[in-house]
């Protein structure tokens, strides 16, 4: 169950050097905590955190400590799906004060492993009316569902904005490796999702509603 002894001593080294105020550091620990099974822990710093985070929250203009409270969410969020514990997780994700698509990524993901497709698809179209655009972990986790319950208009849309997804991934990947000042190679991630995404589009092509087959897990980065 992990280090916890070494994690605890880090913690304490944190705490000494004044950087528990620091959302980024604070998730890790809260993760560190999770993994090792200190739940109650985890939980305290995690409420301690947002609870300091509200009280200074009228700073505005701090980008980064927005971005590492999402973080900090997230790893909470992410933790009640592995266990399915979708009340607690969804009771999180509606009082976040702000969402990341890995939010969005963890809740689709979870639902759609666990076999809640109606509510992987439910959380799909609250998603499509916000303001956080989806990406290939979204669509890849969204087919399944789609296909489980015959949703075909949702899968002609998923299936639309999935091509125009790869073609600009492409686009951007030729434009690096023109560039004169230093070839960029097309990245992991990149080749990653053109991969699964063309293997949904190409199932999605005339097999509704039929099972799309077998993907590897995804995991929620």
């Amino acid at each position: 169950m992990g280090r916890l002894l070494e994690g605890k001593q880090v913690h304490g080294l944190i705490v000494k050097f004044g950087f528990v105020y620091d959302e980024f550091i604070v998730s890790n620990l809260v993760r560190m905590f999770v993994m090792c099974g200190e739940i109650d822990d985890a939980h305290i710093l995690f409420y301690k955190n947002i609870v300091e985070f509200g009280n200074g929250s009228k700073l505005v203009g701090d980008k980064r400590r927005q971005e590492g409270n999402v973080v900090l969410w997230n790893v909470m969020i992410d933790w009640f799906v592995r266990i399915g514990n979708f009340r607690a997780s969804r009771d999180l994700f509606d009082k976040m004060p702000q969402r990341s698509v890995v939010s969005w990524n963890a809740m689709i993901s979870g639902y759609a492993q666990s076999g809640k497709f109606r509510e992987a698809i439910e959380m799909f179209h609250e998603m499509q009316m916000g303001d956080v655009r989806q990406n290939y972990v979204t669509l890849v986790s969204v087919l399944p569902p789609i296909s489980r319950l015959g949703a075909l208009e949702l899968g002609k849309w998923v299936h639309l904005y999935a091509k125009e997804w790869v073609e600009e991934k492409k686009r951007q990947q030729n434009a690096g490796l023109n560039l004169l000042s230093g070839p960029l190679s097309p990245s992991v991630s990149n080749l990653t999702a053109i991969k699964y995404l063309n293997f949904g589009i190409n199932t999605l092509s005339g097999q509704l509603p039929k099972e799309l087959g077998t993907l590897p897990e995804l995991i929620v980065l």
